[in-house]
């Protein structure tokens, strides 16, 4: 796990209610920086939603042969 996962992974566990702008704003750089989260729609719009990832998500531990969701699944976010 590279330093930049750690940090990320640790501005998850904060609490989302407990987070600062600087936390926010690190998780919406690093949200950016995935490219399958950087679509060809309009950025305002991604950006937006992006933004509210930031704001919401919260850490989900799981075992490596845990299936998480599938096909057709509805979301809880």
């Amino acid at each position: 796990m590279s330093a930049d996962d750690s940090e990320i992974i640790n501005l998850l566990q904060i609490s989302p209610s407990n987070r600062t702008v600087e936390d926010l704003t690190r998780l919406f750089q690093h949200l950016r920086s995935i490219e399958g989260l950087v679509g060809s729609g309009p950025s305002s719009h991604r950006d937006a939603a992006l933004r509210e990832v930031c704001r919401i998500a919260r850490p989900l531990r799981a075992k490596g042969d845990t299936l998480l969701y599938r096909k057709d699944d509805p979301t809880d976010c």
